[in-house]
């Protein structure tokens, strides 16, 4: 680097990440958090919050799916825990992938019979 003064790197760099920065809590501050809809405002997070499950013994049904742009799916999920107590009922969930041209995708899986 012959001729380049060192000095003004330092600062170059410096204004850099000060900008850099800005437009980095730009982003976050422009993110729409009211439109998100929260744990406490979907019944069936509600339900599901209060126990943890190590592992899921889902079952996906072939029959169900359809694809394109979304691809949808009937799973079949055991409900550990209804009124209390320990259940062999199975919980109808519906699965749904959804693919963006941002090459984002958007996952979502709800109860099949849309309860809560």
């Amino acid at each position: 680097m012959i001729g380049v003064n060192r000095r003004l790197f330092k600062p170059l760099n410096c204004a850099l990440i000060i900008i850099l920065s800005v437009i980095l809590l730009h982003v976050v501050e422009s993110a729409q958090w009211n439109k998100l809809k929260r744990c406490a405002q979907s019944g069936f997070c509600r339900r599901q919050r209060s126990h943890t499950i190590s592992k899921t013994d889902c079952t996906l049904d072939p029959n169900s799916v359809v694809s394109g742009n979304t691809i949808r799916a009937n799973l079949s999920c055991p409900s550990p825990i209804i009124l209390g107590e320990l259940s062999n009922e199975l919980l109808p969930l519906q699965l749904q992938i959804e693919a963006f041209e941002s090459g984002s995708f958007r996952v979502l899986i709800d109860e099949h019979d849309g309860v809560g």
